[in-house]
C-alpha cells in the first residue's frame, strides 16, 4: 500500500518528542539501506549499502541492510547519534535524482513534504510512532533516490543504477561533514 505525505523536500520535518537526555549507545555513524530488492528501483538503498560494504570504512561506520521492516529500522537507530538512511523516494522529480535531506525535528506536521514510500509503514510515520518511545538519533539524514521502475525484478533501471555513484558521494560528504574524514581514509585504503 502506498502512503503519501506532504512536505518541503529541502527540509524534511518530523514530529517528535522533546530532545532526550539519554546518552547515545554508539558514537559510530550508521548507514542504513532500506527497500525491496525484488521490486527493481525500490531496492536501490540495499544496492547502495552493499557497495559501501566493499569499501574500507567499516571501522568508522556501521552499515546495515534493513529491507522493508520499519520496526527493525527503529531497533538499529535507537540510541545512536548519526543515522543516514538510503532509500527510493518518490519526490516528483526526474528518475535517478538524488537528494540529501536532513530530517529536522519540529512540531508542525503540516510542513511534511510530499513523497511516497512503498514500505509497510513509511519512514515519517515510523519516526512519529517512535516519538517518546525510543531515544531517536540527534541527526537523521535521508539520501533519497527517485525511482524509475517499481516493477517486479531484481535489476535496477539504467537511470537509477547510474545514480548510485552520486548517492554514495552524498553519503561520504555527509560523513565527512561529521568530521570523520572517511572519504580520505577510504581513498587511502583503495591505493593499498
Amino acid at each position: 500500500m502506498v502512503q503519501i505525505l506532504t512536505i518541503n523536500i529541502e527540509k524534511l520535518i518530523v514530529h517528535t518528542a522533546v530532545e532526550s537526555n539519554m546518552t547515545h549507545k554508539n558514537s559510530k555513524p550508521i548507514v542504513i539501506g532500506v527497500g525491496n530488492v525484488l521490486l527493481s528501483d525500490e531496492g536501490v538503498g540495499i544496492h547502495i549499502v552493499r557497495q559501501l560494504k566493499k569499501r574500507d570504512i567499516s571501522k568508522l561506520v556501521e552499515i546495515h541492510e534493513i529491507g522493508t521492516s520499519s520496526f527493525e529500522l527503529l531497533n538499529v537507530i535507537e540510541g545512536n547519534s548519526l543515522v543516514i538512511i538510503v532509500d527510493a523516494v518518490r519526490m516528483d522529480d526526474k528518475p535517478g535524482t538524488v537528494k540529501n535531506i536532513d530530517l529536522v525535528i519540529e512540531d508542525d506536521i503540516s510542513l511534511l513534504p510530499k513523497f511516497t514510500s512503498l514500505h509497510q509503514l513509511d519512514l515519517i510515520s515510523t519516526l512519529k510512532m517512535a516519538k517518546g518511545v525510543i531515544d531517536l538519533p540527534k541527526k537523521i539524514v535521508l539520501i533519497g533516490i527517485e525511482p524509475s521502475s517499481l516493477d517486479a525484478g531484481i535489476e535496477l533501471s539504467k537511470l537509477v543504477e547510474a545514480a548510485i555513484p552520486k548517492a554514495i558521494s552524498e553519503i561520504m560528504k555527509t560523513l565527512d561533514k561529521m568530521t570523520l574524514n572517511i572519504h580520505n581514509q577510504d581513498s587511502t585504503s583503495k591505493k593499498k
